[in-house]
């Protein structure tokens, strides 16, 4: 990837989530934190109605892993009714109502990541004029994709998943990206909602990241791509590894969830699992791959340039 020649700058990595996924939300953080050491860069979790006892057990944990996240903490009541009806993942939607400091960039991750790799390369790199940078979805070619594409003003294949987002905050203040992605969520319902919309208002405002970047469940039995950030998007039973019958494919990350788990107040966060279920899991897991091969390897050929 091409650096931009300004190297330096104020960057953040931001979560969002409401009282469910807390301890994931921690964790995601708390990866990049360890993945990214030759970066500063600010830990941000904006929650949507966490009580009390969980502000607590956000600090605890901080302090029991030796860093630091900044909460901002909304309550669902005095929002607006996009929150009200779409819940904490809309929370990304506003981050300039939200987020006061003045940020260069701004990496938007979901609470089902895991940081691997550096993300200093990440903020760094030249958008190119580009107000973001996602990865790719992988879409299979159905006819109900083509027309949700084509409401959505995107070609087939030029659709992103947002679980990963790099934003440049003064080109998204600029181009009012904020605004406009929650009146499209005010003025229809999208069947993936806040990703819909944000591809929608971001259609050719957007740099096409590696793979790596955004390393989704499909994706994970190819040995070939070494992940940057996983992500345990669509992983069903046994395909997240805090699920039960996590899949051994997956039993370093759900190492690393023990021991970051360990001796806070998630410490029972992962629960252990019976024969069968890890029997079920590595079964469910098996067809979802043999059913989402050849759509993966026409991906891969897409996006050879950018693996």
């Amino acid at each position: 990837m091409i650096l931009s020649q300004q190297s330096k700058g104020r960057f953040a990595v931001v979560a969002c989530t409401d009282s469910k996924m807390v301890p994931l939300a921690c964790a995601v953080l708390y990866s990049a934190h360890l993945a990214s050491p030759d970066i500063e860069f600010d830990k941000i979790l904006i929650g949507l109605d966490i009580h009390h006892e969980q502000e607590l057990q956000i600090l605890e944990f901080a302090k029991q892993n030796n860093f630091s996240i900044k909460t901002i903490l909304l309550k669902r009541a005095e929002l607006g009714p996009v929150v009200n009806k779409y819940g904490a993942a809309t929370l990304r939607l506003r981050m300039d109502n939200h987020i006061k400091e003045r940020y260069d960039r701004i990496l938007y991750l979901d609470c089902d990541i895991m940081v691997i790799e550096s993300l200093s390369t990440l903020f760094q790199i030249n958008l190119q004029g580009n107000t973001a940078a996602a990865v790719a979805d992988l879409m299979k070619p159905w006819k109900g994709n083509h027309d949700r594409l084509k409401e959505l003003g995107v070609s087939f294949g030029n659709y992103f998943n947002s679980g990963v987002i790099l934003f440049d905050m003064s080109k998204a203040n600029a181009s009012r990206i904020w605004e406009r992605t929650e009146s499209e969520l005010e003025r229809r319902a999208w069947r993936r909602a806040d990703q819909d919309v944000l591809n929608k208002v971001l259609a050719s405002q957007w740099l096409r990241l590696p793979i790596k970047w955004n390393f989704t469940n499909p994706f994970h039995y190819r040995k070939s791509i070494k992940p940057a950030i996983v992500h345990f998007a669509g992983g069903g039973f046994g395909g997240r590894p805090w699920y039960r019958g996590s899949i051994r494919l997956h039993r370093k990350y759900k190492l690393f969830y023990i021991n970051t788990f360990a001796n806070t107040p998630w410490s029972d966060f992962i629960p252990e699992s019976t024969l069968w279920e890890r029997i079920q899991g590595e079964y469910r897991y098996y067809l979802s791959t043999i059913r989402r091969h050849f759509p993966v390897g026409d991906h891969l050929k897409q996006n050879n340039f950018v693996i």
